[in-house]
């Protein structure tokens, strides 16, 4: 059996060590690699990082508020630094002797297994069932900035754009790069947890204040994907996307939340 590794795509992660994940996860795609080598292919390696690298956007409204670029610094907050470093070295010389690679940075995502995103959706189903069971009526008090930036994007789209560029026809013209994913358009805070309220039947819904009750309900994971605000943009992808297809698989879509559900608007 002649085994042909074309394409090998990473889309893990360990948040406690990094550092050991990255070399195990390496050291199987260079096995791989070389059993391909051995067959006169020469694989593509997609290293998924992250676009958290970026740090924070601006929230809605901030004159000059524009989306995260390949190009823009990295402002690197403090629990993404021990693992910064480590998605750059899939371009080492140890490894371009064996494979083409390129770096992607996509944001959150939902659907199917929802990523970080079903920790909200499960979060909102239990903010339900304590408010009617309290039998409030005033709403769940959040001490969070309604304008927040969320730019979350469909696993979907988020996997069109690897094949976009898995499929691209000239891999010169796109490996040793980082390219960013996101949506079209972003969303905020407010959107999202009014469309929350409604799919969940909150009494109320989310009021944000800041009380000493609403910094309590504001805190653990929840409060870390509410209330990062990033706009992470991908014009580069888009760009090659089109020069690289006749068909524009990662063609600009806006998903929008409608009573809770993802649905995608031209």
């Amino acid at each position: 059996m002649i085994v042909r590794q074309y394409v090998i795509i990473s889309c893990t992660e360990h948040v406690q060590d990094y550092p050991t994940h990255y070399a195990q996860v390496v050291t199987l795609f260079r096995a791989l690699a070389k059993t391909s080598n051995a067959n006169r292919i020469r694989p593509l390696v997609l290293w998924s990082s992250g676009g958290k690298v970026y740090g924070y956007s601006p929230v809605d409204g901030t004159p000059g508020l524009a989306p995260l670029a390949e190009k823009s610094p990295l402002e690197v907050p403090p629990f993404v630094r021990p693992w910064t470093p480590y998605p750059l070295k899939i371009f080492d010389n140890e490894n371009a002797e064996l494979f083409d690679a390129m770096v992607r940075r996509p944001p959150n995502v939902d659907g199917y297994s929802s990523s970080y995103y079903r920790i909200i959706f499960e979060w909102a189903e239990m903010v339900a069932s304590n408010v009617k069971e309290a039998k409030g009526e005033d709403g769940y008090e959040l001490a969070i900035d309604p304008r927040t930036v969320l730019s979350a994007m469909r696993v979907d789209d988020c996997g069109e754009g690897y094949v976009a560029l898995a499929e691209h026809p000239d891999r010169s013209q796109i490996v040793g790069q980082v390219f960013n994913l996101g949506p079209h358009s972003y969303e905020t805070t407010d959107k999202m947890l009014k469309a929350l309220a409604k799919e969940y039947d909150i009494p109320g819904g989310f009021k944000f204040k800041d009380t000493e009750q609403a910094r309590k309900n504001a805190s653990g994971v929840i409060v870390g994907l509410l209330a990062w605000s990033q706009w992470v943009g991908s014009d580069k992808i888009r760009r090659e996307s089109r020069a690289g297809r006749t068909s524009d698989r990662c063609s600009p879509r806006t998903w929008q939340f409608t009573a809770g559900r993802r649905e995608s608007a031209s």
